[in-house]
Formats: C-alpha cells, sequence, structure tokens
C-alpha cells in the first residue's frame, strides 16, 4: 500500500491549517479574446492583468480569456504576449460588451523581456527553438503521463516499457541526456534506467517548458540534448480560500484519477497551495488481448508557502510521489526457448482477463522533493536568486519469480533496491545591464549517494559530488539578439568494491567546459530567424560502466563497459517563423555530433539466470551524428476552423560502424482539425477536434542488429470535444471527453521496449472533468 510519510502529512497539515477571509463585494466579469494585429491570429497563452487589485489570467483555446469576481470600477488592464508589444488599456467596469485586445508584434524584442527571459528559462531562451504547453493544454492530458503530455510537441516522442511507463524522447536523445527541471530544481530519480519515468505528478503541473537543444552552460553536466522545465502553478497573491477538483475516467484500464487541490492567500504577501491525488489502473488492452500484470496505483500530495516584497520573494515546496507499477508479466520467462517461442510469436503466450491485481514483476516507487528558492534584489548590483534542493528517491523492483520453494518465502523481498539521495545549490546574479548587455553569473554544486540492498546485483553502490561556475550574457541591439555563455564543471564519482563482480573501491574525477553562442534575428514584425552552437559533455553513469545482471523493468540483461570514456557533444539548430493573414509556420533543422556516444545495442543472444531467461544488452561507444527537422504550420481558415500540421524526420548514424543507430524514432506527421462552435445556451467555450498521426516504418536499423525487424508504421485516429458549463458567478465546470486510437489499430511503435512481445494499446474513450470553487474565479 503507498503511504506518506510523517513528514508529508505535517508539510500538507501545516498549510492547510491558514484560513483568511474575504470581504464581500458586488462582483462582475470580463470575458474577452486576444489576437494578433497583423494576422488575427487568436493568442493561446498571452497573460491578463487587472490593476491595482493585481487579479490575473491567461488566454485558452481560441484566445478567450475571462476574468470573473471582480468588483465594479474603473481598472488599468495590462496584457502581455512573449514578442508583442505591452498592452494597457483604461477600462469600466461592467462592460458593455466583449473585449477585444489586438497585441501589437514587437519589431523588436525589448530588453527587458529578453531579461525576463534569461531569469525563467535561462541563458540563451530567446534564441533557442522553446516550445511551451499550457495550462489549458494540460487539462486535455491530465490523468496521463508527463511523457505523454510532450507527445503533443513536434520532435518530441516517448520510450514506452509497457502501457503504464511513458519516458519522453527529444531529437532521438532520452534519460541521462534530458534534464527534468521541477521547482526549480534537477529532478534526480535513477533517470538512466530506460523504464525510470519521470517521478512527477501529472496533477501538479501547471506549464511545461521544452528548451530543444543543448543547454549545458545553464544546467550543468547532462544537458546534452534538451531540458525540460515543469512549472507549477504561482501562489495566490490575493486573500481568501480556492480551489479545484480534478477527475478523469480512462476505459481501456478502467482508470480512475483524481486530484484535490487547495489554494489560498494568508496575512499580507503570503500565499499557499496544497494538493493530494491519485490514480488506479488494471490491465490494459491492445486492439485484441488483455496485457497481463500492467495496471499501476499512484498517490501523491504536494504542499508550497511563499512569500513577496517588491524586493524580496522566499518560496518553499515540497511534493511527495508514490506508485507501485505492473511490469508485463509475458517479458519474464523460466527458460530460454519460452523466450524464443515469445519473441517468435509476437503474442502472448498465455492469455490473461483484465483485474486490478498487481504481481510480480513489479515497481514500487517513491520520490520525496524539497525545494526552497528566493530571490533578493540589490539596486546597485541586480537581482541575487539562490534555489537549494533535496530529493529522496526509493526504487525496488520485484521479479516474477520466488528463490525458494516455500510459498510465502522472501515474496516481499525485491530482487533489487536502490536509495538515492541528492541535494544541489545554486546561487546566480542577474547583473544590472552594462549598456545593451544583460547576463547572468553563478556557482552550483550537486552531491549525490546511491546505497542498493539487493538480492541481486545490477549496479554497484555509488556517490557524485561536483561543481560548476558558469556565466551568460545576452546583448540586444536593434532587431537583433547576441547571446552567449560558458560553464566549467567538475565532478568527482565514487564507486564501492563489489567482490562477486570484481568491483573495486574507485574514485574518477572528470572535469569539461560548456559553451554556446546564438543569434535571434527579427526580420519583420512577422519573420524571425534564430541559430546556436552549442557544445557540453556528459560523465558515463554508473549503470554505463558497472552494470551486470538483471534489469527487472526492461526484460533485459544488462552489460556495462568499464572503459568508457566521458561523452562530448557539439549541437547546431536553426529556427525560422513566419506569420501572415491566416498562417503560423515554423521550420527547425539540428544536428547533434558526438565524440563518444555511449548507447545499448542487442547483443543478439540470451541469458538463463536464477530469475529466468533474459534477452542480452551490451553498453557501446561510438562516434555519432544525429540530425533532423521539425516543421509545423498552423492554417487558420475560418474564425471557427483552423488546422494544425506537423511534421518531424531523424537521421541517426554510428559513424564508426558506418550504420544507423539503433532504436531512433521513424519518421511522422500530425494533423489536427480544431472546430470552435459558439456558444450554445449555457455551454461555453465549445470545441470538437479531430485528429490524425502518421508513423511510418523505421527503415533505418543496423542490419543483424535486434532481436526483429522493426514494425510496420501506423496510422492512428483520434477526436475529443469540450465545454465549459458555469456552476456559480465566478466559476465554470469544464468538461472534455475523448477516444484515442478511435478506429482500434493494431500497431507496435518501434520506440516501445516490449514489441518484441505484445501491440500497443487499443481503443481509449477518456472523460475529464475539472471544477474549481471558492473565492477566486476561474482561470
Amino acid at each position: 500500500m503507498l503511504k506518506f510519510n510523517r513528514c508529508s502529512y505535517l508539510a500538507v497539515a501545516c498549510i492547510l491549517m491558514i484560513v483568511c477571509n474575504l470581504n464581500a463585494q458586488e462582483l462582475v466579469s470580463i470575458r474577452g479574446i486576444v489576437i494578433d494585429s497583423a494576422t488575427n491570429r487568436p493568442l493561446v497563452g498571452a497573460s491578463l492583468e487587472i490593476l491595482p487589485i493585481k487579479k490575473g489570467s491567461i488566454t485558452h483555446k481560441n484566445g478567450v480569456f475571462s476574468l470573473e469576481g471582480i468588483p465594479i470600477g474603473e481598472y488599468t488592464l495590462i496584457a502581455k504576449f512573449a514578442g508583442y508589444e505591452i498592452l494597457s488599456r483604461q477600462i469600466k467596469l461592467p462592460p458593455d460588451t466583449i473585449i477585444k485586445i489586438m497585441l501589437e508584434p514587437s519589431s523588436i524584442l525589448l530588453k527587458q523581456t529578453v531579461v525576463e527571459s534569461n531569469r525563467e528559462s535561462g541563458f540563451g531562451a530567446a534564441t533557442k527553438q522553446t516550445v511551451t504547453i499550457t495550462t489549458a493544454e494540460l487539462d486535455e492530458h491530465r490523468g496521463q503521463t508527463l511523457g505523454d503530455a510532450l507527445k503533443t510537441i513536434n520532435g518530441v516522442t516517448t520510450l514506452q516499457t509497457g502501457p503504464s511507463i511513458s519516458k519522453p524522447v527529444i531529437h532521438g536523445l532520452h534519460s541521462q541526456r534530458v534534464t527534468v527541471m521541477n521547482a526549480g530544481v534537477a529532478q534526480e530519480g535513477q533517470q538512466w534506467g530506460a523504464e525510470h519515468a519521470p517521478e512527477i505528478d501529472p496533477f501538479s503541473i501547471s506549464g511545461i517548458e521544452v528548451l530543444k537543444g543543448a543547454a549545458g552552460v545553464e544546467y550543468g553536466v547532462g544537458a546534452i540534448g534538451c531540458v525540460i522545465r515543469v512549472e507549477q502553478r504561482a501562489l495566490p497573491v490575493n486573500k481568501g480560500i480556492g480551489g479545484e477538483f480534478t477527475a478523469n475516467a480512462f476505459s481501456n484500464n478502467r482508470q480512475g484519477a483524481g486530484s484535490l487541490l487547495l489554494e489560498g492567500g494568508a496575512f499580507d504577501r503570503v500565499g499557499w497551495r496544497a494538493q493530494i491525488s491519485g490514480r488506479k489502473a488494471g490491465n490494459s488492452k491492445t486492439s485484441d488481448y488483455w496485457m497481463a500484470n500492467t495496471g499501476f496505483e499512484e498517490l501523491n500530495g504536494s504542499a508550497a508557502v511563499g512569500y513577496s516584497t517588491e524586493n524580496f520573494t522566499a518560496n518553499a515546496y515540497y511534493s511527495h510521489f508514490g506508485t507501485t507499477l505492473g511490469i508485463y508479466l509475458g517479458s519474464h520467462f523460466g527458460n530460454q526457448d519460452d523466450l524464443l517461442r515469445a519473441i517468435a510469436a509476437g503474442n502472448p503466450l498465455t492469455p490473461s482477463e483484465f483485474t486490478y491485481i498487481i504481481v510480480g514483476p513489479k515497481q514500487e516507487i517513491a520520490h520525496d522533493l524539497w525545494s526552497l528558492h528566493s530571490t533578493y534584489r540589490v539596486e546597485s548590483l541586480g537581482q541575487f536568486e539562490i534555489q537549494g534542493g533535496y530529493q529522496l528517491n526509493s526504487r525496488k523492483e520485484f521479479d516474477a519469480r520466488r528463490r525458494y520453494s516455500d510459498s510465502t518465502s522472501n515474496i516481499t523481498t525485491p530482487s533489487f533496491a536502490l536509495n538515492l539521495e541528492s541535494g544541489s545549490f545554486e546561487i546566480k546574479l542577474h547583473h544590472n545591464p552594462i549598456g545593451l548587455l544583460n547576463g547572468t553569473v553563478g556557482i552550483s554544486s550537486v552531491s549525490q549517494v546511491n546505497v542498493g540492498k539487493s538480492l541481486s546485483y545490477l549496479i554497484p553502490n555509488f556517490s557524485v559530488s561536483g561543481i560548476g561556475a558558469f556565466a551568460v550574457e545576452t546583448y540586444t541591439t536593434g532587431d537583433v539578439i547576441l547571446s552567449s555563455g560558458l560553464r566549467f564543471d567538475i565532478r568527482s564519482q565514487k564507486t564501492y568494491q563489489y567482490l562477486q563482480k570484481t568491483v573495486p573501491d574507485s574514485t574518477v574525477t572528470y572535469s569539461g567546459i560548456s559553451g554556446s553562442i546564438g543569434a535571434l534575428w527579427q526580420i519583420s514584425k512577422q519573420e524571425s530567424f534564430s541559430s546556436n552552437i552549442s557544445t557540453a559533455f556528459r560523465a558515463p553513469s554508473v549503470n554505463e560502466l558497472y552494470s551486470e545482471g538483471v534489469h527487472h523493468g526492461t526484460a533485459q540483461y544488462e552489460i556495462g563497459d568499464r572503459t568508457l570514456k566521458p561523452e562530448r557533444g557539439f549541437s547546431w539548430d536553426a529556427n525560422l517563423k513566419v506569420n501572415s493573414y491566416n498562417t503560423s509556420s515554423e521550420i527547425g533543422v539540428y544536428a547533434h555530433y558526438f565524440d563518444g556516444y555511449i548507447y545499448t545495442e542487442p547483443s543478439l543472444t540470451s541469458i538463463l539466470t536464477l530469475r529466468g531467461a533474459f534477452p542480452v544488452f551490451q553498453y557501446r561507444q561510438a562516434s555519432a551524428l544525429i540530425t533532423g527537422i521539425d516543421a509545423n504550420t498552423l492554417l487558420f481558415f475560418t474564425d471557427y476552423y483552423r488546422a494544425d500540421i506537423s511534421v518531424s524526420w531523424l537521421y541517426g548514424q554510428n559513424l564508426d560502424t558506418n550504420e544507423p543507430l539503433f532504436q531512433m524514432p521513424a519518421p511522422r506527421g500530425k494533423i489536427t482539425n480544431h472546430f470552435h462552435i459558439s456558444d450554445i445556451g449555457s455551454f461555453f467555450h465549445n470545441y470538437l477536434e479531430l485528429g490524425g498521426q502518421f508513423v511510418a516504418r523505421q527503415t533505418r536499423f543496423p542490419l543483424n542488429g535486434d532481436y526483429v525487424d522493426p514494425p510496420a508504421g501506423y496510422v492512428l485516429f483520434d477526436i475529443a470535444a469540450g465545454t465549459e458549463i458555469p456552476i456559480s458567478e465566478s466559476h465554470r465546470m469544464h468538461l472534455n471527453i475523448g477516444v484515442q486510437n478511435l478506429l482500434n489499430k493494431d500497431y507496435r511503435d518501434y520506440l516501445s521496449r516490449f514489441r518484441y512481445f505484445i501491440a500497443d494499446t487499443g481503443i481509449n474513450f477518456i472523460l475529464r472533468l475539472r471544477i474549481p470553487f471558492g473565492e477566486y474565479p476561474d482561470e
């Protein structure tokens, strides 16, 4: 059973005890739309604020927004959107009509915009290809994993380990090459495992920002592929109490998911929030059969409190993530003949039925994160920013077999258990502008200890410590922004002796320089071009060096290579954006060259262990090239219909063997047709979406380099509809229904770890409901 620890309950309880009152007043509502003045295109994600009461909202689908529960009077309405001039308008409430706001694209990106972008997203955010998923877009994926939400971004795919474990893959890179920032802290949770998905509650996320390309200067060792920034919702600034209840239901695995959030303002300048959520699912089903032991259960919670003044802010955040995940039972076998028969069959050897019961093989995971963040402004220098974090990750993996003949012996003992403690600290100074130059200097440190208690060996115990120093600067002149940065890191990795596998006590110290330079040219109000060149490095992780055993989550026997050297990456990217009256297009190209690219490949053999028979995968190192294209076009045919078309293509090559890299994403495209439906009675912001995803067969793979050839390409269709229904003067119930894999297609994705044995998930009916309540208006 999943449980919060005692500290978790205390953290949530302390914040829930803060109670305040809001004086009753006559309240009215504001409704409107924000559009691009040049193209008439709705702007989704624009922010609006009412001054001086500081109530805010963001625009949702079709650029619409609502601000409710505002006292009658005269106010200033501020509208902001990245790349556009800030608009300020005097309004008198109640308004006579729906407010239409037209934002002018900036002919240049203002220095202040660049400064704020650097503070929030790190160096070069203005020049990097950055994609944001808004709260409204996330609402359409609540109850699913972070990886599932990220799949909506062009160029992002997922590495699947059964239907319940999904790990983001950006431009063919994942795991240690992708840094996930959660509450300002780099998520540390045994991310070296291909089936070790980020331990983040999907209900706690308010927005996601993806910085494509290497970002080692800002985020340190490991950010060699991209950075995913997970944002929590801002704490309230007004006194009162509000919240929301969210519920989801999924037909395929009969999943139920829900979340309860409470938040408010207390005293003066203090805000707080507490949330609890859970998910429970049984076996998933392909188009034809049930997948045995693929259920999961999850219980999560978080709490936050913050204080702010004009020159000082302090925020504390705590989260707990706990889950039990079943691993597909048909991936574990008692002998090599059964393993080979299952691979040859490609379907379950033994039929199964639906159940919520989870047995071995399975994983039990608990992740606790504490984050402290503070800023302080010194007029003569700039703004200091301090970020501290502590994380405790516990991972237990159970196999499908008991070690002893006694039927009750050792059932609750994991095959291996890993406990990872991580601490991090960073201090930065966002210095005052020096002419046209804005920038940040800082130092950061990290410390880790990993202790395993296992019946079987996979990796040795280890500890890591590191420190880095960096400087980043942005120069803005006319319609050009130039960015550059430099970082130096030292990282020490100690491995502890394990005699049975001849692992000695050893300490290795790695050091390296990361650097980047980029430029953005605002060609006109409708066109912009950006490009970046960067280099970063990554030390080989302990599993890549010393693995030698069964990894139960992936159902494979992994063998490391103790001769691996640090991985050095060189990256280039370019991005062109073009807007016109009824179109918005973007095309990005990228190339990553790796000196010492570390990867796993099938050895095409199997091994029989006390825990059964498993295919063998080995770690290798080679020079490699990964290059590709992401293209997207948004077509606005009418005010009521738009189409979003995207394609991505990737080329991965092992330059040493002159063969394609193993397990690179196949070419794919997507078309989404969005229909906006006028308000009908008490149904507002109605929409209907019809989507199609087209994935080609991966024809570029190492010959004789896998147990089976890549599966056939496939086409999937989805449908979704949504509406908002008023439930009070200031709140609306948000209702969304959808169907994934509408035609119940039998298919397998090349990046599915279990494609050797089973197909992917069949048709899935989904219902999502969000009900806001309390004294804060619905956003």
